[in-house]
């Protein structure tokens, strides 16, 4: 029985072998034409560098297999699809090949380098608990720690900077500027003298970016551009950064996006008392329907004028505000600056011309516009809070802010300035000149690194140190894969949440807010505020004054040639060291 078993277990094992030996592998085929190429026949890699063959057939056979080899899979790999992946220093060879034209191959020569230049971080300096003094506006509404703190992303700056505080060793201390510094040349001069005399008051100093030309003219300030580029975020936003430069170089930095506030408030229980029920919001609807122009808003103010002026009330007008506010943002919506970013006037383009002579138009309506009530001071006219005003220029901020509308009681309507005749289709050069600048953050020149004595650079304070420090504190969402810059949707959104959505009338008013937001990006760096008689308030000097003088008599363009020559000439007196030559505004 067990010889029967074991010949019957033969037999199907002898069956089996002669069904294995009939299977025959697919013969290699013939093809004399068969060409085979790739894009590099060699390449050098860094470790964990890859590389992808890309192959060319020539064939007359459809659908040839390619395949692929390394001769040293130590040095590098290469995968079924022909990704080359460097593992070590050294050469190999990757051969390419038709599978059924075995003869038919190309080799790609591979040579994986060692790193010359290895990452080493950076020592940690050691400031030996030294207070890292940042000078602001106010301390309390700036520090993210004070219970005044009006900020935004409170708990993640708290954390930052308890992390900077433990791994630099010091103590973060925001200061208030002191009372012979208040604001403006008088601040820009307290930074200049002490950082030129090596008695600085703080590390970091807070200004409005119109101010950093002027700090880096009087050698106040340090370009930054290399240290943002070791430490900075690698996402930082050019839009940002634009608010930080001048003539090339980049002098402020932090975490503060430049979103747009400035535009056109108005009454929405005023204009749905003139204008008729459901036309309350009618400038913002114009404007999502892409139908706000100059036009748009004359026959608006035309319609709201007979009424409002039979208020009687004094102040009482259609639109309010000082002229030239009107007129900075009236340029940029008409696709113009006051000065650009390259320290050049516009004012006396046809386009900024067009532009005055349309207010002059308005403003020489009786009843139309009331300025005479916006104290210097102040800016603004009492009766756009008192309700009597349809249209006045503003910020967010003056929504809540004493001295401007806080306690308004009227539904409050947004809509960005309208367009003018030189403002293109899409909007492209429809600016929001910010002429008041941005919060913007610099270091003092008396930190220069070569200030510090050899040896001293990882215990003593110096600009690198402090932009470090700086860098670490400050809080940025994730970076946004696609434009590989810092994304801005968390920041719009939390904007939205705690300032629009709060004091634009009431939480249904969302024609508003998109209208604000189809303008938040449209921020310019405009830099006529950077000279000093730009913002003076001396009536026989000051360029702005000189503006509205413009806009209110008519008298405009022969005023604004000459106005931009005596502009250029003072950038030319005023910015030496910046390298300004005549030859500049030639």
């Amino acid at each position: 029985m067990k010889i029967k078993n074991l010949l019957l277990m033969l037999a199907v094992f002898a069956m089996g072998f002669v069904l294995v030996s009939c299977k025959t592998k697919e013969p290699p085929i013939e093809d004399p034409t068969a060409t085979l190429s790739v894009a590099a026949a060699s390449v050098t890699l860094a470790i964990e560098e890859t590389h992808q063959i890309v192959p060319t057939v020539v064939s007359e056979t459809a659908n040839l297999e390619i395949q692929y080899s390394s001769s040293n899979a130590a040095v590098a790999t290469v995968s079924a699809s022909g990704l080359i992946t460097a593992v070590s220093a050294g050469t190999a060879i990757v051969t390419v090949s038709l599978k059924l034209l075995p003869n038919v191959k190309v080799n790609v020569a591979v040579t994986v380098e060692e790193d010359d230049d290895p990452i080493i971080e950076p020592i940690i300096p050691n400031m030996m608990g030294q207070d890292f003094i940042i000078m602001v506006n106010k301390a309390s509404s700036t520090d993210p720690r004070s219970e005044s703190y009006t900020g935004s992303w409170k708990a993640e700056k708290i954390a930052a900077i308890d992390a900077a505080e433990k791994k630099y060793n010091v103590k973060v201390v925001y200061e208030t500027y002191p009372a012979d510094a208040v604001w403006g040349g008088g601040r820009e001069r307290y930074i200049t003298t002490n950082s030129i005399n090596n008695t600085p008051q703080a590390h970091i100093y807070e200004m409005p970016s119109y101010s950093i030309a002027v700090l880096a003219e009087g050698g106040a300030i340090l370009p930054l551009d290399a240290l943002i580029e070791k430490y900075g975020n690698p996402g930082y936003w050019p839009e940002k950064a634009a608010f930080g430069t001048v003539l090339g170089k980049q002098y402020a930095y932090d975490d503060g996006y430049p979103l747009v506030g400035q535009g056109l408030y108005y009454n929405i229980d005023l204009l749905e008392r003139y204008l008729g029920e459901g036309q309350g919001t009618l400038p913002s609807d114009l404007w999502m329907a892409g139908e706000w122009d100059w036009e748009a808003f004359q026959n608006i103010c035309d319609q709201l004028l007979p009424s409002i002026s039979a208020l009687e009330v004094e102040g009482a007008a259609v639109m309010g505000g000082r002229p030239y506010n009107w007129l900075y943002q009236m340029l940029g919506a008409n696709g113009v600056h006051v000065v650009t970013s390259e320290l050049k006037s516009e004012l006396a383009t046809q386009a900024s011309i067009d532009t005055f002579t349309y207010l002059n138009g308005l403003c020489s309506t009786p009843g139309m516009w009331e300025y005479e009530s916006a104290a210097l001071s102040n800016a603004t006219c009492p009766q756009f809070k008192g309700g009597n005003i349809a249209f006045h220029n503003g910020e967010p901020y003056w929504l809540y802010d004493a001295t401007k509308w806080l306690g308004y009681t009227f539904r409050m309507g947004y809509v960005p300035y309208p367009t003018g005749p030189n403002t293109n289709a899409d909007l492209s050069n429809y600016y929001v000149n910010e002429v008041y600048g941005k919060t913007s953050y610099m270091v003092s020149s008396s930190y220069s690194l070569d200030k510090v004595p050899a040896g001293y650079e990882n215990i003593a304070f110096h600009e690198e140190t402090i932009f470090r420090i700086w860098s670490d504190m400050q809080y940025f969402p994730a970076i946004d894969p696609e434009t590989g810059f810092v994304s801005t949707t968390e920041i719009v959104d939390e904007w939205v949440f705690n300032t629009l959505e709060l004091y634009y009338s009431d939480a249904n008013n969302y024609v508003s807010i998109d209208a604000h937001k189809s303008v938040m990006f449209k921020g310019y760096p405009d830099y006529f505020y950077s000279l000093y008689w730009a913002r003076s308030q001396d009536p026989t000097k000051s360029f702005m004054l000189e503006l509205q003088t413009a806009i209110i008599s008519g008298s405009i363009r022969d005023e604004m040639i000459d106005l931009v020559a005596r502009v250029h000439q003072e950038f030319l007196d005023t910015y030496v060291n910046l390298g300004l030559t005549p030859d500049y505004y030639n």
